[in-house]
């Protein structure tokens, strides 16, 4: 005996869903961006503690018919630690390019709360 199974989704009420920040969907991705965010600041490497204290998170906002969230590092120097990449001056004036190792806190914490 068999079993036959047909499901069909109305494509205009699964984009209410998602595009409506009132509704489950995004309350859920909302509430597992903070999650990310949270997590960023606890894998960011400390010295003086502005890395850390810089990160936050953006959104939501509406771009086209999605929803848009941002966790952002907010310091200049954010993403030569993140990818592992230094830049100075020496005496020359000239700008040096060195590979440091990297530390990719956000990307970690986007993987560790999303999967």
């Amino acid at each position: 005996m068999s079993v036959k199974v047909t499901v069909r989704l109305d494509r205009a009420a699964l984009e209410r869903l998602t595009v409506d920040p009132s509704s489950s969907i995004p309350r859920q991705v909302h509430a597992r961006v903070i999650l990310t965010e949270a997590r960023a600041k606890h894998l960011a490497p400390v010295d003086t503690g502005r890395l850390r204290s810089s990160i936050y998170t953006d959104g939501p906002r509406r771009a086209g018919p999605r929803l848009r969230w941002e966790v952002i590092a907010g310091v200049a120097y954010a993403s030569w630690i993140h990818d592992g990449r230094r830049e100075y001056r020496r005496g020359t004036g000239r700008i040096i390019r060195a590979k440091a190792g990297s530390r990719p806190f956000l990307a970690q914490a986007l993987g560790e709360v999303f999967g």
